[in-house]
Protein backbone atom coordinates (compact mmCIF):
# COMPACT_ATOMS: atom_id res chain seq x y z
CA UNK A 1 0.00 0.00 0.00
CA UNK A 2 1.18 3.52 -0.84
CA UNK A 3 1.89 5.73 2.15
CA UNK A 4 -0.92 8.14 2.97
CA UNK A 5 1.58 11.02 3.27
CA UNK A 6 2.65 10.56 -0.36
CA UNK A 7 -0.97 10.72 -1.47
CA UNK A 8 -1.55 13.84 0.66
CA UNK A 9 1.41 15.46 -1.13
CA UNK A 10 -0.27 14.76 -4.47
CA UNK A 11 -3.59 16.17 -3.27
CA UNK A 12 -1.86 19.31 -2.01
CA UNK A 13 -0.17 19.73 -5.40
CA UNK A 14 -3.61 19.60 -7.02
CA UNK A 15 -4.85 22.18 -4.50
CA UNK A 16 -1.91 24.40 -5.47
CA UNK A 17 -2.80 24.03 -9.16
CA UNK A 18 -6.40 25.00 -8.49
CA UNK A 19 -5.39 27.87 -6.19
CA UNK A 20 -3.41 29.43 -9.02
CA UNK A 21 -6.61 29.56 -11.10
CA UNK A 22 -9.17 30.89 -8.60
CA UNK A 23 -9.77 34.01 -6.53
CA UNK A 24 -8.50 34.23 -2.94
CA UNK A 25 -11.95 33.43 -1.51
CA UNK A 26 -12.09 30.14 -3.41
CA UNK A 27 -8.61 28.89 -2.58
CA UNK A 28 -8.22 25.47 -1.01
CA UNK A 29 -6.37 25.43 2.31
CA UNK A 30 -3.26 23.25 2.24
CA UNK A 31 -4.16 20.90 5.08
CA UNK A 32 -5.30 17.28 5.52
CA UNK A 33 -8.25 18.73 7.47
CA UNK A 34 -9.47 20.83 4.54
CA UNK A 35 -13.11 20.07 3.82
CA UNK A 36 -13.76 19.13 0.18
CA UNK A 37 -17.45 18.26 0.30
CA UNK A 38 -20.19 20.00 2.24
CA UNK A 39 -21.13 23.42 3.52
CA UNK A 40 -17.64 24.14 4.87
CA UNK A 41 -15.97 23.54 1.50
CA UNK A 42 -14.85 26.40 -0.73
CA UNK A 43 -15.43 24.13 -3.75
CA UNK A 44 -18.72 24.24 -5.59
CA UNK A 45 -19.90 21.13 -7.47
CA UNK A 46 -17.95 22.01 -10.62
CA UNK A 47 -14.86 22.83 -8.56
CA UNK A 48 -15.07 19.46 -6.81
CA UNK A 49 -15.38 17.58 -10.11
CA UNK A 50 -12.39 19.52 -11.46
CA UNK A 51 -10.44 18.64 -8.30
CA UNK A 52 -11.34 14.94 -8.65
CA UNK A 53 -10.30 14.80 -12.31
CA UNK A 54 -7.00 16.54 -11.55
CA UNK A 55 -6.36 14.11 -8.67
CA UNK A 56 -6.98 11.11 -10.95
CA UNK A 57 -4.51 12.51 -13.46
CA UNK A 58 -1.84 13.31 -10.84
CA UNK A 59 -2.20 9.87 -9.24
CA UNK A 60 -1.60 8.25 -12.61
CA UNK A 61 1.44 10.47 -13.31
CA UNK A 62 2.92 9.99 -9.84
CA UNK A 63 2.18 6.35 -9.04
CA UNK A 64 1.83 5.00 -12.60
CA UNK A 65 -1.57 3.50 -11.94
CA UNK A 66 -5.07 4.46 -12.89
CA UNK A 67 -7.76 5.21 -10.32
CA UNK A 68 -11.37 6.23 -10.89
CA UNK A 69 -12.87 8.24 -8.06
CA UNK A 70 -16.28 8.84 -9.61
CA UNK A 71 -17.43 5.23 -10.07
CA UNK A 72 -19.18 4.59 -6.77
CA UNK A 73 -21.69 6.72 -4.91
CA UNK A 74 -18.84 8.14 -2.83
CA UNK A 75 -20.03 11.71 -3.21
CA UNK A 76 -23.40 10.98 -1.60
CA UNK A 77 -22.01 10.15 1.83
CA UNK A 78 -21.37 13.26 3.96
CA UNK A 79 -18.71 11.44 5.99
CA UNK A 80 -17.32 9.52 3.01
CA UNK A 81 -13.86 9.73 1.46
CA UNK A 82 -14.46 13.15 -0.09
CA UNK A 83 -15.09 14.83 3.26
CA UNK A 84 -11.51 16.09 3.68
CA UNK A 85 -8.13 15.90 1.96
CA UNK A 86 -7.04 13.48 4.69
CA UNK A 87 -10.00 11.13 4.26
CA UNK A 88 -9.57 11.17 0.49
CA UNK A 89 -5.87 10.37 0.81
CA UNK A 90 -6.67 7.36 3.02
CA UNK A 91 -9.20 6.09 0.50
CA UNK A 92 -6.80 6.54 -2.43
CA UNK A 93 -3.89 4.88 -0.58
CA UNK A 94 -6.08 1.81 0.00
CA UNK A 95 -7.17 1.72 -3.64
CA UNK A 96 -3.68 1.88 -5.14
Amino acid sequence: MIEKSRVIDVLLMVADDINRQVSKEKRIERSPNTVLLGKESVLDSLGLINFILMVEQRIEETFHCSIVLTEDDLLTFPDGPFRTIGSLSEYIAKQI
